[in-house]
């Protein structure tokens, strides 16, 4: 498993490899950010493609918080589940005033 971010707003990213090093980013998010956040609106324009026992996921979701951000999945299928293998999420804030 995976999951990268890259912020193009304040040029930040992260990379987590792995279940143990995921985990520990979100308990340090949690525990950094406290507050529960929005939860964004359902994505109705989704890119799938299915490939045998596996998929890639594509959308494009405004956040109440970040703007609008890219994320996109691989998921495997694993005894009849899906599963995540891979996130990568891009974020391109807000639009800005002209």
């Amino acid at each position: 498993m995976s999951k990268t971010y890259i912020n193009f707003v304040d040029s930040s990213y992260s990379e987590s490899i792995g279940w143990n090093e995921i985990s520990q980013f979100v308990k340090t998010f949690i525990e950094e950010h406290p507050e529960p956040e929005p939860t964004p609106k359902l994505v109705d324009d989704i890119d799938l493609r299915l490939y045998g026992n596996g998929a890639w996921v594509s959308f494009e979701q405004m956040d109440s918080l970040r703007g609008l951000k890219r994320e996109t999945r691989l998921m495997e299928k694993i005894y009849g589940k899906w599963k995540i293998a891979g996130m990568h999420t891009t974020i391109y804030g807000f639009k800005k005033e002209e």
